[in-house]
């Protein structure tokens, strides 16, 4: 078990199931964040206490899990693991597409359950990683595209090297008081309002 205990919330329409998982999870060493027996009170549960991941049924009143698992995702990303008595390729489908973490298929012994609970915190934890390098490397390659295009324009214009553009941007830069990064975006953008068809141009994609 991590340390600190992961705090769960439990989304389970039926009050005898949800009192026997809630004790098997206090009993793995989890920690209950809440219990709620629909997808508008999960909704509602998961905005006051902010938990680490939830355990909820497939087959909820009036909102099936799958759903609330898509509300939840819009209210911002965690992990969520689905439990259903019966999984078939359309419902492992619709699970996926909603953001769900993991499917189990029920009745599973308490210990199966809490290494599936740990495993879906950590493989949550991996991919939200892997997507904040993604976004990161995607953020600098736009980044590098804008300083060239600055120095390109700089150096067509004022007739600079490449190694003089680059000093302009950068005095550009300590000037409006921002990175050089956001000054050349500022020149692109300028170029654009006075030269449309060359903003156009210089736009395409590489």
């Amino acid at each position: 078990m991590p340390d600190p205990a992961l705090r769960v919330l439990l989304v389970e329409g039926r009050p005898p199931r949800a009192l026997t998982l809630a004790r098997q999870l206090e009993a793995l060493g989890f920690v209950l964040a809440g219990v709620a027996g629909d997808g508008q009170e999960a909704c509602r549960v998961r905005a006051l206490q902010a938990p680490d991941l939830v355990l909820m049924a497939s087959d909820l009143p009036g909102s099936d899990g799958v759903q609330t698992t898509r509300v939840l995702m819009g209210q911002g990303p965690l992990p969520v693991v689905l439990l259903a008595e019966r999984v078939d390729r359309a419902l492992r489908d619709r699970a996926q597409g909603a953001g769900a973490q993991s499917l189990l298929l029920v009745p599973l012994e308490p210990a199966a359950l809490g290494t599936a609970l740990e495993l879906a915190y950590r493989n949550f934890g991996r991919e939200r990683r892997l997507a904040e390098e993604v976004a990161d490397l995607r953020e600098g390659l736009r980044r590098r595209k804008l300083l060239e295009r600055a120095k390109g324009l700089l150096m067509e214009q004022r007739g600079l090297d490449e190694a003089a553009a680059l000093a302009r941007l950068e005095e550009m830069a300590r000037a409006q008081g921002c990175a050089p990064h956001q000054a050349a975006e500022a020149l692109v953008e300028t170029q654009g309002l006075f030269n449309p068809a060359r903003s156009r141009k210089t736009s395409r994609p590489a």
